[in-house]
């Protein structure tokens, strides 16, 4: 298990794992909530303020276009 209090919560892992959570939700058709961790995870990115295509936001870029598909 990921620890936020470790990591704290805007950490780009503890954003994997929010973005995760969300992916989770998806095909159990709860999307309020799958939009409510994906949009959690976005915050988290955007608070880490990684470089441009990080190895973070390319794993999530893999999670969207998976979702899609």
């Amino acid at each position: 298990a990921i620890d936020i209090k470790s990591f704290g919560p805007d950490h780009p892992n503890i954003a994997i794992y929010k973005n995760d959570l969300g992916l989770a939700w998806q095909p159990k058709g709860k999307y309020d909530k799958a939009i409510k961790y994906h949009e959690l995870a976005l915050k988290s990115l955007e608070k880490a303020n990684l470089p441009h295509k990080s190895k973070t936001d390319q794993k999530l870029s893999l999670h969207k276009k998976t979702t899609l598909i």
